[in-house]
């Protein structure tokens, strides 16, 4: 490698104060650059982009729900299809759908549960329904997964799965059951060990 070494001597000095102006001196110094702070809000959002992207990857959705599903049950990459992705606030829903045995799975990502959590799922499932009318796709299933940041229930620990009651519309029978997965402790590190729900923990740990 060869170097080339660069001398300001004073004769150099002399020459440039009595041939240059003085906006044009010759400034001798380190290059500097210019940080700032990221702001909260700023971090906020581009977290939620990031977990917006997660949500929306067809092959990481395609590998957790097989992660989750029993051999008999599996389904094909082919067969799993991305619907459509709503963001409001501070939740992120998703909708897939396995067009070969019409299940729709429906991603509600959100910060924590509200004692209302049922009510809210049940008028997206309505939407969802709608949504697929309108496509002349009468029967299917839809499977709505919630997955959560915080763990403090408050008043909705007391109630259990088995204790949310069903009701119809539009002559479908709809049962306000769902699967929750806790983010903050979820109950099988070997169940979502590579799967985007290890991705979304480390995500929400950048957070803090």
């Amino acid at each position: 490698m060869i170097q080339i070494l660069y001398y300001f001597t004073y004769q150099n000095y002399i020459a440039c104060i009595h041939n240059i102006k003085q906006s044009d001196y010759l400034h001798l110094g380190e290059n500097t650059e210019t940080y700032g702070i990221l702001q909260e809000n700023n971090l906020e959002t581009r977290m939620k982009s990031i977990i917006e992207y997660l949500l929306k990857d067809i092959e990481r959705i395609y590998f957790l729900i097989n992660r989750f599903t029993d051999d008999d049950e599996k389904i094909e990459k082919e067969d799993l299809e991305y619907v459509d992705c709503i963001t409001e606030n501070k939740s992120i829903k998703v909708i897939y759908r396995n067009i070969k045995d019409n299940i729709v799975y429906f991603f509600l990502y959100i910060q924590n549960i509200q004692i209302n959590l049922p009510y809210i799922i049940l008028n997206y499932c309505i939407k969802i329904m709608q949504i697929f009318k309108q496509e002349n796709i009468e029967e299917f299933i839809i499977v709505p997964i919630v997955i959560y940041v915080k763990e403090n229930l408050g008043q909705y620990s007391e109630f259990s799965e088995n204790s949310f009651k069903m009701t119809t519309y539009d002559n479908h029978i709809l049962e306000l059951k769902y699967n929750l997965i806790n983010l903050s402790n979820p109950y099988s590190i070997e169940k979502i060990r590579d799967t985007v729900i290890e991705e979304l923990m480390c995500v929400e740990g950048l957070k803090h």
